[in-house]
This record gives C-alpha cells, sequence and structure tokens, in this order.
C-alpha cells in the first residue's frame, strides 16, 4: 500500500463506516498485534468523532490499483504506456 491507497474506516464504539485515503504510515508493523499506525484522512462524516476512538481500516486493493496506486507490496511496477521493445 501507499499514500493515496483509499480506505474504509469502521468505528468500534458506533459501528459507523468512512471512506477516506492513506496521507501518512508511523513506525513499523507491530509483530504481536500486527498492527501499524496509519493517519488517513476522512473525505466526509455527519457524526462527530472523539479522541481515542478505535476501529479497523480495511483496504480494498482492487479500489487501489484501479485509483492508479502502485505500493510496496505489489511487486511489480505500474504499467507504462508504452509496449517495451
Amino acid at each position: 500500500m501507499n499514500i493515496g491507497s483509499p480506505v474504509t474506516i469502521t468505528l468500534n464504539e458506533t459501528s459507523a463506516s468512512y471512506e477516506g485515503e492513506i496521507l501518512r504510515f508511523h513506525g513499523e508493523i507491530d509483530p504481536v498485534s500486527q498492527s501499524i499506525q496509519v493517519r488517513a484522512k476522512l473525505k466526509s462524516y455527519e457524526a462527530p468523532l472523539l479522541p481515542g476512538m478505535s476501529g479497523k481500516m480495511l483496504i480494498d486493493v482492487m479500489k487501489t490499483r484501479n485509483a492508479g496506486i502502485f505500493g510496496f507490496l505489489e511487486g511489480k511496477t505500474p504499467p507504462s504506456d508504452q509496449d517495451p521493445e
């Protein structure tokens, strides 16, 4: 994944889901909790959000690819406009 990847965030406290995009990764993946801190920007929301709320962030690989974003896990480079000779 990379900066700009579209994400869906679902809060534990309210079960509400929000669309957004990744702005920044902080540190490395914790092998025990299998988590990483990520800063994301929400597209829009109506309900109030409070500090300390937690939840899960889902990253849809197909949405990321369709957005033209290629990250470290792709293992290949984005397609070019020119065919190799």
